[in-house]
């Protein structure tokens, strides 16, 4: 439980995004998918396990706070555990990465592979931490968006259409809002510590705004490289409408009371949209594919 397999959807999800356009066009490869989603999964529990090794030697977690660290609050295992646990699936993913460069080659998918472990290592490590820095949300946004879509595309294709890149930002987001619900949740207890994240720096109502635009609607023309029988593609609820946490409800939260009692259970929600976000029964507006037809098959008027 110290790697927190319950946070794994939010890098499986990108990666198996990656790979299903990828087969969508016709270039995917089991074996190459299989290690890029192990590789993609151990750096992810790399980052958590030193995520909370730094947060628990900084004293921003103790036995106190709401987070899910429960191994080192009930002393199930020793900080140092935690750090050669997380140490060693930054091995893991590394090598897998390598083997990967090696086989597949390109210096773009070395180049993604090293950002991606250096931002989970310094996610908490140092002392401008990203996470205790306000840089969260877009260190998390881009490397659980962008990156790892468009890492999982690029070992499979080979190359990376700029439609891809677009329909990644959506994972990206929600990831994003995962994340900064967390913050919000921790708000008081992260202040008091001196952890700068969004949520404290932008106060309550400014992380209320700020979790409203990570569920925001997301739009915008996934280009005409990813068009089908001449339609324009459009990417549309996805982060709002398509999680099941609908744009009213959204506003409401950030109309909603202040302290514990709208920071409380509502904030465990985000972590449905990943599996939620591609609804099959979502059509873009106007188009005659959307965001799943790239997925799924194709989607007509």
């Amino acid at each position: 439980m110290a790697t927190r397999p319950f946070s794994f959807t939010a890098s499986v999800t990108p990666v198996a995004l990656g790979a299903a356009l990828a087969a969508w066009d016709g270039k995917f490869n089991l074996l190459i998918f299989g290690l890029v989603l192990v590789g993609s999964v151990a750096i992810h529990a790399g980052t958590n396990l030193i995520n909370d090794y730094y947060d628990w030697r900084k004293g921003t977690d103790t036995a106190e706070s709401l987070g899910p660290n429960r191994p080192l609050k009930e002393k199930l295992v020793t900080p140092r555990q935690v750090l050669i646990a997380g140490l060693l699936c930054f091995a893991l993913g590394g090598g897998i990465g390598l083997y990967l460069v090696a086989a597949r080659g390109g210096l773009f998918i070395l180049v993604i592979g090293v950002l991606s472990v250096l931002a989970g290592y310094f996610y908490t490590a140092g002392p401008a931490a990203f996470a205790y820095i306000g840089l969260g949300e877009v260190i998390v946004f881009i490397f659980m968006g962008p990156i790892m879509v468009v890492g999982s595309y690029f070992m499979l294709a080979q190359e990376v259409p700029l439609r891809v890149v677009l329909l990644a930002m959506p994972i990206g987001m929600l990831v994003a809002a995962i994340l900064h619900a967390n913050n919000m949740r921790d708000h008081d207890m992260d202040r008091a510590k001196g952890k700068r994240t969004l949520s404290n720096i932008l106060g309550r109502r400014g992380s209320k705004i700020e979790y409203v635009f990570w569920l925001g609607r997301f739009r915008g023309d996934a280009g005409p490289g990813a068009a089908a029988h001449g339609a324009g593609a459009r990417i549309a609820d996805v982060a709002g409408g398509a999680s099941g946490l609908e744009a009213h409800q959204a506003r409401d939260w950030q109309r909603g009371p202040e302290g514990p009692e709208w920071t409380g259970p509502r904030l465990g929600q985000p972590a449905r949209p990943l599996w939620l976000a591609y609804d099959p029964g979502r059509r873009a507006r106007g188009a005659g594919v959307t965001l799943e037809g790239y997925v799924l098959g194709r989607t007509h008027r």
